[in-house]
């Protein structure tokens, strides 16, 4: 009865945000891409010091600033102004396949596609491509809704060492479960769907499926994009000098996470409830601090099916103090500061805890300089990143901070230390970008505990001392020159390199992977581990 009693009162309490009708928002509602490339531009306008935009927590949404600075994308800045008079040109160089523009609905569709084909040089006889097809509808109702949707197909044939990651983990990174395809290649699909309403000034609610980012830099250590697409609901309040974000998210696991809930039933994957508070203040208008709760909490089972009414808990380590840091629910805490050295020069840092009395920690430093030297849009990233072994695990795996089989937070899991070095560059309508990984990790093996596999079941009893004895090293560069054919889509054209070297305890294992690719790129792809 208690159970029932707290979901009628969530769903009075959202029916009566989504009933509030705004007024004062008059900045067109805009749900900017996760993109790099997207939110560079973005973020650029973020980093200055008069602007006080909360750029913490991303996907950014225009329309629920409270201060009416709103930031303008590369899709809604090609939109709004007609650089070329014939349609054609325009519909190929500037604007989406289908545009509708009133002042009550804005709707664009777009097809996406992403063709890549290239050789390693390190083998004579190797041919990999990526094929992707898939279609992204987008747009706005009124002056407070935005709404997305995408959806994606691929077959593609990968590089050596992401073969070996998929087949070891049975998800190409960060876009879901494959299928076999044809004797060496992978089929993997993924769709997306979001809505964003901002009934009133202070307050955004996003909910449907896709992906969250916290933090500043191009790693997060506290909730990244890095794993596949999730339904979610995120509800941000916001003043001048604060915000505050609560949201609550469904994660899977598929690696031998099937079971049956009735003796007729089909079997399902686990699944396993995440949630986040997010708080941020900004004392002087060059710093902001922001401070993260994040629980994992006891994946469902045929014994565990029951819902928990603290999960509707939105209070800020609340279940911290509730639970502790070890407990039936995986709980972390973290930190983030961003400081705003100058409008083109930003340091940002980042501090995760897991279990103080274990050293489950991990740290991040970085700086951002944008439009170096004065020379506008050559950007400038440098970041490091350290987490300790054993950190955003559990003693049952399926209680660790993963969906879809890959970690929430960074690529390499735990037990590593990263250095992550980028360049880009825009000129007109031509792009160069490149980056440079340096990473150390300790690996495990079937017998061996190093505390990097944060999916494995472990005892404290088990944790290593010395858990750097099988270290492996890689160097990972990443090197693309490219034409952008159309701004609304980021269809561009790219020729591109990717060097990678990895030794020590995995053996030595080189790629040299020379590739061209044409295709409209929305997306994250971390391949760089």
């Amino acid at each position: 009865m208690i159970i029932q009693l707290n979901k009628v009162r969530l769903i009075f309490f959202f029916s009566f945000l989504l009933g509030l009708i705004a007024n004062n928002i008059q900045a067109q509602p805009v749900l900017h891409q996760l993109n790099q490339f997207f939110s560079q531009d973005v973020e650029h306008q973020a980093a200055a010091i008069n602007n006080t935009w909360n750029a913490g927590v991303k996907p950014f949404v225009n329309g629920v600033n409270y201060n009416k600075q709103e930031l303008d994308s590369l899709y809604f800045q090609c939109h709004n102004v007609k650089s070329y008079k014939n349609i054609w040109l325009r519909k190929l160089k500037q604007e989406s396949l289908i545009h509708v523009d009133s002042p009550t609905f804005k709707l664009a569709l777009d097809p996406l596609f992403y063709f890549e084909g290239g050789r390693d040089l390190k083998y004579s006889d190797s041919l990999y491509f990526t094929n992707t097809r898939g279609v992204l509808l987008r747009g706005s109702l009124g002056q407070n809704l935005a709404f997305e949707s995408a959806f994606f197909e691929n077959q593609a044939f990968f590089p050596d060492y992401l073969s070996r990651f998929i087949r070891e983990n049975e998800v190409v990174p960060g876009q879901g479960r494959v299928k076999k395809y044809k004797q060496s290649g992978f089929d993997f699909a993924q769709s997306t769907g979001v809505f964003s309403y901002s009934p009133i000034r202070f307050l955004n609610i996003m909910a449907g499926s896709g992906k969250l980012f916290v933090g500043n830099g191009y790693r997060s250590l506290l909730l990244s994009d890095n794993a596949f697409s999730y339904p979610y609901l995120k509800i941000n309040f916001h003043g001048s000098r604060w915000s505050y974000t609560a949201a609550w998210a469904s994660f899977q696991i598929i690696k031998n996470g099937r079971f049956v809930f009735y003796k007729l039933s089909e079997p399902i994957y686990t699944k396993k409830a995440y949630t986040f508070q997010y708080v941020t203040i900004r004392p002087i208008k060059r710093i902001e601090l922001g401070f993260f709760q994040g629980v994992m909490w006891q994946e469902q089972t045929q014994r565990n099916n029951n819902f928990d009414p603290n999960l509707l808990n939105p209070l800020i380590f609340s279940h911290a103090f509730q639970y502790g840091l070890y407990y039936r629910n995986n709980i972390i805490l973290g930190a983030n500061l961003n400081i705003k050295i100058t409008s083109y020069i930003n340091f940002y840092s980042q501090f995760v805890i897991d279990d103080w009395k274990n050293k489950k920690i991990g740290i991040q430093a970085g700086v951002k300089y944008f439009d170096v030297g004065g020379i506008k849009n050559l950007y400038l990233q440098a970041e490091y990143n350290k987490v300790n072994p054993y950190t955003y695990s559990y003693p049952y795996a399926f209680r660790s901070f993963t969906h879809y089989n890959q970690a929430l937070a960074h690529p390499l899991g735990a037990n590593f230390n990263e250095i992550v070095g980028l360049v880009n560059y825009r000129f007109k309508d031509f792009f160069v970008a490149a980056k440079l990984n340096l990473m150390t990790y300790g690996k495990d093996t079937l017998k061996y505990f190093a505390g990097n596999n944060i999916m494995q079941n472990y005892l404290l009893s088990e944790m290593q001392s010395n858990t750097m004895l099988r270290k492996a090293l890689v160097q990972y560069t990443d090197l693309k020159l490219g034409y952008v054919v159309n701004k609304a889509s980021n269809l561009n054209i790219a020729a591109g390199a990717l060097l990678r070297n990895q030794s020590g305890a995995l053996g030595g294992l080189q790629t040299h992977y020379f590739y061209l690719s044409i295709g409209t790129t929305i997306t994250n792809k971390y391949y760089d581990f």
